[in-house]
């Protein structure tokens, strides 16, 4: 399944996204293992919902060129954009 696909059968209506740049903390790298820890903050209520299976989090990474900028536009002070 393509991430359109995925995002297709979710619907554009129960998807929120932030902007990890708009909400970056702190980071600590780990390159002997290959992994970084990222603290950020959101701006999603219900975050806490994610252990009962009620809410998933899928964090996406692509070229910054390719965001699009009517949505940088759009997504306002906050860098996000959540409709739940």
């Amino acid at each position: 399944m393509t991430i359109s696909e995925l995002i297709t059968a979710v619907g554009d209506d129960n998807i929120g996204y932030q902007n990890l740049a708009e909400c970056f903390i702190s980071a600590e790298a780990y390159p002997q293992k290959g992994i970084a820890n990222v603290t950020f903050g959101t701006v999603c209520q219900n975050i806490l919902e994610h252990d009962d299976g009620k809410r998933i989090c899928l964090i996406l990474w692509f070229d910054a060129d390719r965001w699009p900028k009517k949505t940088a536009e759009s997504e306002g002070a906050s860098g996000a954009n959540f409709r739940r």
